[in-house]
């Protein structure tokens, strides 16, 4: 399970961390890489899709036809950023599993 999904970035000449959160609907951003319509941008609302979750989110991310949106903040001022599979970082879940037994 992917537990976070970030990007290091600038902010106004400021280092911050990018990273993805739910909108307020609680779903995570994308935007159309490839097969959008022409004249288009792929942050055009036209081209957006959503994942319910980060899982979803990066396996839509890993077939290199989307960009996903990070978010970052520095002194009050949000930005959002839309990075490609090679550029974040991804964060997965490690269960720890204890073996108790006896000897």
């Amino acid at each position: 399970m992917v537990k976070s999904i970030s990007g290091k970035g600038v902010i106004y000449g400021n280092e911050t961390l990018f990273t993805c959160k739910p909108n307020r609907n609680g779903l995570f951003e994308l935007a159309r890489k490839h097969g959008r319509a022409a004249g288009t941008r792929p942050q055009d609302s036209q081209n957006k899709v959503y994942a319910e979750s980060l899982d979803e989110a990066w396996n839509l991310l890993k077939t290199e036809k989307f960009y996903i949106v990070l978010t970052g903040q520095v002194f009050g001022i949000h930005r959002k950023s839309l990075r490609s599979v090679d550029s974040v970082d991804v964060e997965f879940n490690r269960k720890i599993r204890s073996a108790c037994f006896t000897i």
